[in-house]
């Protein structure tokens, strides 16, 4: 008689992860691929340690759940993740990629010409930012942190509002504008 004892085939997924793609703020969730045990073992599948806190594994679902805080600048790792059936195991690796562009205008801003004496409103085209994150317009006098006394900005309406009326308001002043979406920020 023989007596032959057939070594155990660890679980796998029945195709390799795929790399994620998120954005600050986004919730994305994962499904992973079913598994497969040719042995009929019972197999779990868990992330393993060294996930930043963002990245969680729902086991009842399959689901890696990624939810990068909004201010998180862009960045790439990968995460693991463990198939075992309490005899072999297989571990996979997934590439997390976090992608974070600067917030920009749609369009092309126009240079606003006046005459002392005279009112005018410059209407900024709205901000875009792929992320949709929240974007502020800072605006001031290239070099300061204030814009002249004859300017204003209303950063809610994104009006600039120009009332020149001394001579001395009389010149070219280049007003900075900057956009900030939380993390990254374009200059104008």
């Amino acid at each position: 008689m023989t007596i032959t004892v057939v070594p155990n085939t660890p679980p796998t997924f029945v195709s390799d992860p795929v790399a994620q793609t998120v954005f600050p703020g986004q919730v994305k969730t994962y499904i992973l691929p079913s598994t497969i045990d040719v042995d009929g073992d019972v197999v779990t599948v868990a992330l393993l340690s060294g996930a930043p806190t963002y990245v969680t594994f729902t086991a009842a679902s399959n689901t890696l759940t990624i939810s990068p805080p909004v201010r998180l600048l862009a960045t790439s790792f990968t995460v693991s993740m463990r198939v075992s059936d309490g005899f072999g195991v297989n571990d996979y690796t997934i590439q997390i990629s976090i992608v974070n562009t600067p917030p920009t205008f749609p369009s092309t801003l126009t240079d606003q010409f006046i005459n002392v004496g005279s009112s005018a409103n410059y209407t900024l085209p709205s901000p875009f930012d792929a992320e949709n994150q929240v974007v502020t317009i800072i605006a001031y006098y290239q070099g300061t942190t204030v814009l002249p006394g004859f300017v204003s900005f209303n950063p809610s309406t994104r009006i600039l509002t120009m009332q020149p009326i001394r001579g001395i308001d009389s010149g070219s002043y280049l007003i900075d504008l900057t956009l900030f979406d939380g993390s990254l920020s374009t200059l104008y």
